[in-house]
C-alpha cells in the first residue's frame, strides 16, 4: 500500500496539464497486461497431451519407461 500512497502523493503534485499523460500511461500499462495475461491462458487453452488413459496416475512409471506400452491413448 505504501507504493500507491507514494504515486498519489506524487500525482497531487503534478501539475493539471500532466495529468492526462500520466492517466494515458497507467492505461498503457494496464492494457498491457491484460494482453500479456490473455494470449498465456489462449495457449495453454490449446495444449493437448497424447498419453495413456491412466498417465496423471502413473506418470512416475511412463517418465521412468517402466509404464505399459500398450495402454490405450487418449
Amino acid at each position: 500500500m505504501v507504493t500507491k500512497q507514494l504515486l498519489h502523493a506524487e500525482v497531487n503534485e503534478l501539475p493539471e496539464e500532466d495529468l492526462e499523460a500520466v492517466y494515458a500511461f497507467i492505461l498503457r500499462v494496464k492494457q498491457t497486461k491484460l494482453k500479456a495475461d490473455t494470449s498465456l491462458l489462449q495457449k495453454l487453452k490449446h495444449i493437448q497431451i497424447a498419453a495413456p488413459v491412466d498417465f496423471s496416475a502413473n506418470h512416475d512409471l511412463y517418465g521412468s519407461g517402466a509404464g505399459s506400452a500398450d495402454s490405450d491413448v487418449r
